[in-house]
């Protein structure tokens, strides 16, 4: 059992951040916590609770919700858009992250399209296409990465592809 404490001052502010947490109006990088410290318990094969005073605020099921089914990966041509907030990397594939996605895949592209994306940093909304891997996880498909091998322009909202990460089936 972790116990932590806080000064009394800052107990409302605690109760308010796990509200937020429970119904979704936290910042993302709260709601990414959430998510990383559930999944780190399922992998640890338990769950887990945040208690104050008795109440509980954010509840954890990590192995109580791991998931029943997964079927993959299954290759497919893919798409994902999105605007491009970070591009780096050391070697032959270049790690591309786009913003505006809850569940982002791992994106690579080669050094050379890479370098064609540079001017979409922090720009317009870009549509990355090429080989997706996708897994079904309890009856939802997931694109888990993808590899590009080639991008377009967005001028306008995307359209929904039955294969693209916008819409998850």
């Amino acid at each position: 059992m972790l116990r932590a404490f806080a000064d009394d001052e800052a107990i409302p502010k605690v109760r308010e951040r796990a509200r937020a947490i429970n119904d979704g109006t936290a910042p993302r990088s709260a709601s990414n916590a959430r998510a990383e410290a559930d999944e780190l318990l399922a992998l640890d094969n338990t769950s887990g609770r945040i208690m104050l005073a008795g109440e509980k605020l954010i509840q954890f099921p990590g192995s109580k919700n791991a998931p029943k089914e997964e079927f993959g990966p299954v290759a497919r041509p893919s798409a994902i858009d999105g605007a491009i907030w970070s591009i780096g990397g050391k070697d032959e594939t270049i790690n591309i992250q786009l913003r505006d996605h809850g569940q982002d895949p791992k994106c690579l592209v080669s050094v050379a399209l890479a370098r064609r994306l540079t001017p979409y940093l922090f720009g317009k909304k870009v549509r990355l296409s090429g080989a997706g891997q996708w897994y079904r996880v309890d009856g939802r498909w997931q694109m888990k990465s993808l590899v590009a091998d080639d991008f377009v322009e967005l001028d306008e909202p995307p359209l929904k592809h039955p294969w693209s990460a916008t819409k998850v089936y």
